[in-house]
This record gives C-alpha cells, structure tokens and sequence, in this order.
C-alpha cells in the first residue's frame, strides 16, 4: 500500500514539472526511487518472514500443530527461516484407506504437544500437518505417491524450492510409533524432550471395577474357590499353560511389540520369519499349539493309556498318540529349519 501511494506521488511531480525541469534531475531522482523500491521490498519480505514467525503458534489445528496447505507451505516451509519445521504429510479421509495415517495422526498431535509442554517458547522448533485433500499441489511438487510422509526440515538462510532439504523418517513395524518418532525429533533438531502421555480415566475405572468384582467374587465363592484350587490338576494345568507361553516366545513378543503377521514381496501371508532375532505373533501361537499337543500325547500315554481296560485298545491308543507325537514333532524341526537354515536334522520330510 505504501509504495503504491509513494510511485502515484511520483507521477503526479513528474506531471506538473517541465519537461526541460524533469530532463535535468531524472538522472538524480531514478536512481533515489529505485533504491527506495528495494529498500520497500526487503522490507516487505523481512517484515512478512517476521509476522509469520510469531504467528506460527496462531495457525494451529490444536495444540502446537499447524494447518498447512497449498497457500501457506512455501511461506512456511520454503525460508528463509532459523528454525525447524517438523511436517506430517498424511492422507486421513476414507477414500484413501490409509490405515497408517490415521493411527500416526494423533502419535503425531502426541509428539507435538508433548514438546511444547518441555519448551513452552517453542525453541525454534514448529509442528505441521498437509492433509493431501487440502495440499495435492504441493504433494504434485514433492513428487510423492503416498503416504504418510515424516520429514523434517532443518534451518536455512535461501529460499529453497518446495522439498528441498529435509530429513526422512521411516515408519518401522512397530505398535507404539510415537517413540521412534520422538528418537527422531531429538536426533534431528538436537532438542530434548519426554513424551507426556494424556492420564487414562478409562484405565483408572477400569481396574476400580475389575479390582472390585474380584473382591466380590472372592468373598461370595470362598468355599469354592477353596475347593477348586485344592486340587492338584488345577495347579498342573495353570504351570502347563504358563510354561508353554514362555518357551512359545510370549514375553518376548509382549517385550518388542512384534507383530502379529507379516506378508512377502507378492503380498502373501508368512507366517514364520527367519533368524533367532525376529519372530511374529502367529508363529508363537502355533508353535505354543504344537507343544500343547505334544503336552497333551506325552500325559495321556503316561497316564491315559496304562489305565484302559483291554491290551488291544491300550496297543491302539499308544500307536496312534506316537503317530501324532512323531508328526508334531517333525513339523517343529521343520520351522526350526526357518530359524537356523544350516540345522542338519529332521523327521518326516512332509513339512
């Protein structure tokens, strides 16, 4: 506004001096106005990079995030600027049936928050989201195909062009994103920071309620519960399953949050993984399902079989529970060749 009133100004001189007037100063006043027009420029853009840094917070979609989109990225993102700018580039509508978007979405609303509650000032460090239905034409000049997308752009003095320079983060298959999220962060803009964690009320009434029927069912069924675990099988039982969960590797997926099942590169399901240092959900409960029934033939020839009334029927039992023994074992040295291709042993060759 200003410098559309100071070049008006200037005509309106120019058309009221003489012409013999305006041929001898020209050379003088040109070179006044053209350094006044880029006095009014760098001033424009240092007073326009300025209000949008203090305005940062103000833009937010909630608590330290902010909005971006196809107006604002480049303002924002492009510099120059001296701090960090940590962007989500996601695609959370229902059309576009990313899963992963939607459960990193509030990890990331987490991570940002949880930052600005350890650095109220911010520290030169800011937070945003690009959905892609309110930023295809800037996903179009990232060239991205997909999402989400975790970058992190660092400070720079220029104006680079969008998707310039910027650190990647990549998603690894883990349950609880937030915290190699965080890792990346802290690596990245050299600032520290604790994830703080929401309280869970619905947590909290929930065991009041679980902790109160237990209290109810122990004081009503007293004599029963007394009865029940008395008896011997009932102690055998629970240290079978305890024991099978243990040398199934329970605890260790619990431990790495591994996953439940993974699928090749023709996107077929596998459900054992190679290497003693990687396991999945599925296999651990199909090898625990195997020992159970190598358990269960291993007890009912001990006991089961002695006990039966006829030679014939005994013989026939025996047969058959060896028949399954060998077979259930076969198949887990057959797994076991998964785990340790060079293990040189096996049973039946049906596996």
């Amino acid at each position: 506004m200003l410098l559309c009133v100071v070049i008006q100004g200037v005509t309106l001189i120019n058309a009221n001096i003489t012409p013999h007037w305006h041929q001898r100063k020209m050379h003088v006043l040109a070179p006044i106005v053209a350094l006044f027009l880029l006095a009014t420029t760098a001033f424009a853009q240092v007073f326009d990079a300025e209000f949008i840094r203090e305005n940062l917070p103000s833009l937010s979609r909630s608590k330290g995030v902010i909005r971006l989109n196809d107006q604002n990225f480049q303002k924002l993102v492009g510099g120059p600027r001296d701090y960090h700018f940590v962007v989500l580039l996601t695609a959370e509508a229902a059309q576009f049936g990313c899963h992963l978007c939607k459960e990193f979405g509030p990890s990331f609303d987490l991570l940002a928050a949880s930052y600005l509650t350890d650095h109220p000032d911010s520290d030169n460090v800011f937070f945003g989201i690009a959905d892609f239905s309110e930023s295809q034409a800037t996903y179009r000049g990232l060239d991205l195909t997909a999402a989400p997308n975790f970058w992190i752009f660092p400070p720079t003095e220029k104006n680079i062009p969008i998707g310039g320079e910027h650190y990647k983060f990549s998603f690894p298959q883990v349950d609880n994103l937030e915290v190699p999220a965080g890792n990346f962060i802290r690596e990245v803009t050299g600032k520290d920071f604790k994830i703080h964690y929401p309280f869970r009320w619905d947590k909290l009434f929930s065991a009041i309620l679980t902790i109160a029927g237990v209290g109810v069912g122990l004081v009503v069924f007293k004599k029963q519960l007394k009865v029940f675990f008395a008896k011997r099988n009932v102690w055998a039982a629970a240290t079978l399953v305890l024991i099978l969960m243990f040398v199934a590797g329970h605890m260790y997926n619990i431990i790495r949050k591994t996953q439940y099942i993974v699928a090749d590169g023709n996107n077929n399901p596998v459900y054992f993984v190679g290497g003693f240092s990687q396991q999945i959900g599925v296999e651990t409960q199909i090898i625990a399902l195997t020992y159970a029934l190598l358990a269960f033939c291993v007890i009912s020839l001990a006991l089961r079989a002695p006990s039966l009334n006829t030679g014939s029927k005994q013989v026939g039992v025996t047969l058959a529970l060896c028949i399954v023994i060998l077979v259930a074992y076969s198949f887990l040295l057959a797994k076991f060749h998964i785990k340790n291709g060079g293990y040189p042993y096996h049973l039946l060759n049906i596996f």
